[in-house]
């Protein structure tokens, strides 16, 4: 998904805490390396501090560096989207642990 698809779904939307909504759920889908263009598509007030709340670990999230301690609330769809990544990239490593025979170290 695109900038502009979400970009198009807000300005259908009946009002922001509608707009507020489908940006929390599409956040993460959205391709782009600047997501924080995103965040201004949202009108001011409440619901945006709420979508940036709920942004706010997407964007420390690293996918190619993911080590670290995680603290998601699994409510908000960019914090379930961090563990999908997550369940994903374990899966790998375990099939690459798994295929040189190497010990399970997690």
């Amino acid at each position: 998904m695109k900038p502009c698809h979400v970009k198009e779904l807000l300005a259908a939307s009946v009002d922001a805490e509608v707009a507020a909504e489908i940006l929390r759920h599409l956040f993460h889908c959205v391709l782009t390396t600047d997501k924080s263009i995103l965040l201004d598509l949202v009108p001011q007030g409440r619901h945006r501090v709420r979508v940036r709340k709920d942004a706010q670990r997407w964007f420390y999230f690293c996918p190619h560096n993911p080590t670290g301690h995680y603290s998601l609330d699994l409510t908000s769809p960019p914090d379930r989207a961090i563990l999908e990544h997550l369940l994903v990239l374990s899966f790998i490593q375990k099939c690459i642990t798994e295929t040189r025979k190497r010990p399970d170290t997690s």
